[in-house]
């Protein structure tokens, strides 16, 4: 599992650990029902605070990637790619609201907010 996090980023670590988890996920790195570190020592090889990783892995299980067996650990969950594409896209749906709103309170026309995402997804 790679995740990478940055201290300088304007998202807070545990969303940072949400997304790289989706990532590892998604990408196959992470394989269905394969066990994750435990919160404490995920927290340790991160070197972040227990609490941080324990609202990682909370977010991602009640969105349906991990799921927590008492006594045994956390595991990813066995993927419905179908369900779990449909909460992505309502995320960006729910972003791109948020967005086109800031857009258009300072101004921005469409052209411009079209070459600013442009331009994101290329980073």
């Amino acid at each position: 599992m790679n995740i990478k996090l940055s201290k300088f980023s304007k998202l807070p670590l545990y969303q940072q650990i949400i997304s790289e988890m989706k990532r590892n996920i998604l990408s196959g790195q992470l394989a269905e029902r394969e066990r994750l570190p435990s919160i404490r020592q995920l927290a340790k090889d991160l070197g972040v605070s227990v609490i941080t990783v324990k609202k990682a892995y909370e977010r991602l299980e009640q969105e349906d990637f991990l799921m927590t067996i008492p006594s045994q650990g956390t595991y990813v969950a066995d993927l419905d790619t179908a369900q779990i594409e449909a909460k992505i896209l309502a995320d960006i749906d729910q972003s791109l609201d948020d967005i086109t709103q800031k857009a258009k309170s300072i101004g921005l026309t469409s052209s411009d907010l079209t070459q600013r995402i442009l331009e994101k997804m290329e980073e």
